[in-house]
C-alpha cells in the first residue's frame, strides 16, 4: 500500500519540471500527446533501422567465418598448420 507521503512525493516530484519553465503554461494533454507520438514514431524508425544494421552485421560476420573457414584460418587470423596422415 502507498501511503500518503510517497504519494504527494510523486506528485511533487513530478510537477518540478514544470515549475522551471519560467513564466511558461504547462503544456496541455493534447500536445503532450502529441509530441509523445511524434517521438513514438521516431524511435520505431530508428529502431527498425537498428535492426536492419544489425541483421546485416550478422550477416558480415558469417560470411568473413564462412571465408577464414575456407581460407583455413582460425579465429585469430593464423593459417592452421595441415597435419598430413
Amino acid at each position: 500500500l502507498w501511503s500518503l507521503d510517497v504519494l504527494s512525493g510523486c506528485a511533487v516530484f513530478l510537477t518540478i519540471p514544470f515549475d522551471q519553465l519560467p513564466g511558461k503554461k504547462i503544456p496541455s494533454r493534447k500536445s503532450l500527446h502529441e509530441e509523445f507520438h511524434q517521438l513514438l514514431t521516431e524511435k520505431k524508425k530508428a529502431y527498425a533501422e537498428y535492426r536492419q544494421v544489425k541483421k546485416d552485421m550478422q550477416e558480415y560476420l558469417i560470411a568473413k567465418q564462412t571465408v577464414e573457414h575456407i581460407l583455413g584460418k582460425d579465429t585469430n587470423g593464423k593459417a592452421k598448420e595441415l597435419v598430413e596422415l
